[in-house]
Formats: structure tokens, sequence, C-alpha cells
């Protein structure tokens, strides 16, 4: 993949972009309350595909990021790495960031970039502050009674 012809962007409304995408990953709609980016390749001079997608839910302490997704001809390139980084450019003063992941290569792509396994089956998370272990605790629980997201 040519990098001078990718684009990650902030945007406020996804579907238009990656519905498609994200119903063929998902099988479902995408997501419309979060912060949404979405990855978008010059293909010609006219002609911008969008390719991958990530969002971020931004809850006081912390966010919920996922939604990853990738074009099948762009896979295996690094976007997925990529697109799960930008949730870091955003995170402002967040002490944490969770992520759950469903199969090995998300799982993955988490752990290369800083995510540890929580005692919850597939909820990973990335502590951006140091923090007590009572506190961390704390928001873990949280997010915990959340469900998956």
């Amino acid at each position: 993949m040519d990098e001078e012809k990718l684009l990650i962007t902030r945007v406020d409304t996804a579907a238009f972009f990656i519905g498609d995408l994200f119903q063929r990953t998902f099988g479902e709609a995408p997501p419309v309350a979060p912060v949404h980016y979405v990855a978008f390749y010059k293909e010609d001079a006219s002609t911008f595909t969008a390719i991958g997608y990530y969002h971020v839910t931004h809850c006081g302490e912390y966010a919920l990021v996922g939604g990853l997704c990738v074009d099948v001809r762009y896979r295996n390139q690094g976007l997925g790495e990529k697109l799960s980084r930008i949730a870091f450019r955003d995170a402002g003063d967040k002490k944490a960031l969770f992520a759950y992941v469903g199969n090995p290569v998300s799982d993955g792509i988490a752990r290369r970039i800083g995510y540890v396994q929580t005692r919850q089956p597939h909820l990973m998370v990335k502590w951006l502050q140091p923090l007590p272990e009572e506190e961390k605790e704390r928001i873990l629980a949280e997010v915990i009674a959340i469900g998956p997201f």
C-alpha cells in the first residue's frame, strides 16, 4: 500500500462511507454515536475508497475503542494497527482505553500497541496513566458492567 495515497480522518457520520464494509465484517450497521475514523485510499486521481474504520467512545475517565475493520484487499499491510493507534491521539486526559477483541488478529494488533488482557474474556486495556491498583479495579469493574461494546 502506498502510504502517500492513504488518509485517515475523523468524521461525524461514518455509515455513508463504511456501512458496507462494517456490515460485511460484523454483520450489522456501524454505530452512530462515537467518534469515527475512516481510512481512505486514493485509487486514482478522482477515486477515493473507504478501506478501514475504527471508533472511539469517550466515557469520562476512559474511552471504549473498537469496530476495527479493514477491506480484505488491504489487510496484513499495517492498516489495522494504524487505525488502532488513532485513539491515542484523542485520548486527552483519559486514564485508560478499553477494547473488546473477538479474534486472534485483533488481539495481536492490540497487544502490539500496548493493550493487556483483563480478567474479563476478550476485554483488553491500555492504561494511559500510572494508577493505584484499587483505582484500576474500580474503572475495570465499571467497564465490565457495560458489557461488550
